[in-house]
């Protein structure tokens, strides 16, 4: 189609050429300024890096290459745009233009594209944020080792944390108060590592123990214990979104995210190791397990990826999909990385350090996850559900369960009888009364 126009035009190269200026002026120019300068200008916006209100424009292109190529209708760009030939190169993109206008443009570029336009317009691309230099910023830098302060008093210090608070003390003519006594350090820690007080029973066991080890063996009992799980597991939940019900408008009980709760919960109290905490939340089902109990606790920990208050009822299926991808971006960025990674969905960001194509080459990895489905009717979602192994403590507990029910109904049966026989027996009564 292009070829044969391009032939059919030729006879017309020489008066185009002569009349160069008043051509473009008068013929080309006013469709550039109505079709293309709204979204292509100085003036207005620059998409795709692309400016055509000059010459220097259009001859370095945007983000696609040189916008046409002199003399050549099938290597110009802007000629294929205009033809509605690929789905995804078509301009203007509200309505394709008149063949008339088109045919000025195949003239114009096919007789040597001639441009009048003398000033030399730089292009410039938009000024975005310098994520290099937010990345310097103190609170992305790795932790350094500071030097310790010089104290006067070196034998209060039982630790580098301690050098540096005397250190504040004595600076602001402070002295550090006296050491806590046994019941109020106690009380301290336990606090601070459970959330509950102490019990009687600890207070006097401690109390009357003057051994050496006696703070460290409180404080081993502490760690291992299932309130310090549950009280530091909370932490986690908040920066997760933890909830028990799916769905910002219509709540739906979200029937499994206990286990995920208790997953958290015995991560903390086992010590489990950092790394493997943020391997197993984020690829879970991925990891190799040497166990069927492995492979459900791996499994469990994604549940970080889909728990949450989320919307899953949109009739904007795509919307609420992305929506959702978005929320996940944001929990790694909370919980891993200490960042926010919610500005940069729409922008480059100061508050975000990293770049919009970052931020879309991480939300890709979670879009190619199955981590919601459609339900066949309406507009509803719900989160995607993944069968655990069965464990034998399963069996065990499902047999145990199953016998329980075999009695009750044994039971039922038992009582439906003498329910039966006394019917029966009142039955007989009233009958012998009547025949009385």
């Amino acid at each position: 189609m292009m070829k044969i126009v391009a032939f059919l035009l030729i006879p017309f190269a020489a008066s185009a050429a002569a009349d160069g200026d008043a051509f473009f002026r008068e013929r080309v120019e006013p469709i550039l300024r109505q079709r293309c300068y709204e979204c292509h200008s100085h003036a207005g916006k620059i998409k795709g890096g692309l400016v055509l209100d000059s010459r220097s424009g259009w001859q370095s292109g945007g983000e696609s290459g040189p916008a046409l190529v002199s003399g050549s209708l099938e290597k110009s760009l802007i000629i294929k745009a205009v033809h509605y030939g690929t789905p995804d190169l078509e301009m203007p993109p509200k309505a394709k233009l008149p063949e008339s206008e088109i045919a000025i443009l195949e003239q114009w570029v096919a007789t040597g594209a001639h441009d009048p336009r003398e000033a030399v317009v730089a292009v410039t691309k938009k000024a975005g944020i310098d994520v290099e230099a937010g990345r310097k910023h103190w609170a992305y830098q790795p932790v350094r080792e500071p030097a310790l302060p010089a104290v006067r008093d070196s034998s209060w210090p039982l630790n580098d944390v301690d050098v540096f608070i005397l250190a504040k003390l004595e600076g602001a003519g402070v002295k550090p108060n006296a050491e806590a006594d046994a019941h109020t350090w106690l009380r301290r820690v336990t606090f601070d590592l459970t959330g509950l007080p102490p019990t009687e029973a600890e207070i006097a066991a401690f109390v009357t123990d003057r051994s050496p080890q006696s703070h460290e063996r409180v404080v081993d009992r502490l760690l291992e214990s299932r309130a310090y799980g549950e009280r530091w597991a909370r932490h986690w939940l908040d920066l997760v979104g933890y909830a028990e019900q799916i769905g910002t408008e219509g709540k739906i009980f979200a029937e499994h995210a206990w286990r995920y709760r208790d997953y958290l919960v015995d991560a903390f109290q086992t010590d489990k190791p950092f790394d493997r905490f943020i391997r197993e939340q984020i690829a879970g089902d991925l990891l190799p397990a040497a166990s069927p109990q492995e492979r459900r606790t791996n499994l469990i920990a994604t549940g970080f990826i889909v728990l949450g208050d989320v919307d899953i009822n949109a009739i904007d299926k795509l919307k609420m999909e992305y929506d959702f991808v978005d929320s996940q971006v944001s929990k790694v960025g909370t919980a891993f990385l200490g960042m926010t990674l919610g500005c940069v969905r729409c922008h480059d960001h100061k508050f975000d350090a990293i770049g919009q194509q970052d931020y879309y080459a991480l939300a890709g990895m979670f879009r190619s996850t199955k981590t919601t489905f459609k339900t066949r009717h309406g507009i509803w979602s719900n989160v995607n559900r993944v069968a655990l192994p069965e464990l034998e403590e399963d069996r065990a507990v499902a047999a145990k369960h199953e016998q329980k029910l075999a009695d009750w109904r044994k039971e039922k049966e038992m009582l439906e009888a003498d329910l039966t026989a006394l019917g029966d027996k009142a039955d007989d009564a009233a009958k012998k009364r009547r025949e009385e």
